[in-house]
């Protein structure tokens, strides 16, 4: 296959452009910090960027091919997506979804791309990508809910009166 799988982004949440293309990733991530086990990650979106070799002139064809997006060996979950890409297109980018991963303790979990030309394989192994989930302690928990309270912060108002009334200088 001409192409060359160059990256492989974990993120929460993607926009995609429909007139251009252009995809967006939001809170991208390589930790989930978790208060519980089993935790549930709601949404885990995997984006795959491809470049390609050059296309030769007037060749006009398209490659389809299959993508294979697995995390821990399809243990966690598996989705499988064909596309049709343009022989010689400088890239491609694939947008695949994960809802409501089951992450059943705290460690390193794998994340793989293969592809292949048809849906039966053969599956050739393209990248990985693997991020952790860590326990969050409890003490983390009640510093940032500290850090949260307005009264803890005197540059904020700590009561609706002051949030709402005017400055008297």
């Amino acid at each position: 296959m001409a192409e060359r799988l160059v990256a492989v982004l974990l993120a929460e949440g993607v926009a995609i452009d429909s007139i251009s293309s252009r995809v967006t990733a939001f809170n991208m991530l390589d930790t989930v910090r978790a208060l519980r086990f089993p935790a549930i990650l709601p949404r885990l979106y995997v984006v795959t960027i491809y470049e390609s070799e050059k296309k030769p002139p007037g060749d006009e064809r398209l490659t389809r091919v299959w993508e294979r997006v697995s995390i821990d060996g399809s243990v966690i979950g598996e989705v499988t997506s064909n596309s049709a890409l343009e022989v010689g297109s400088p890239s491609h980018t694939s947008v695949h979804l994960f809802s409501a991963v089951k992450l059943a303790d705290a460690g390193v979990y794998r994340v793989t791309v293969q592809t292949a030309t048809s849906p039966s394989g053969p599956w050739t192994a393209r990248g990985d990508r693997v991020f952790s989930v860590v326990l969050v302690h409890p003490d983390e928990i009640a510093q940032l809910s500290l850090l949260d309270r307005p009264s803890d912060n005197p540059s904020l108002p700590s009561t609706p009166d002051e949030q709402s009334s005017p400055d008297p200088t």
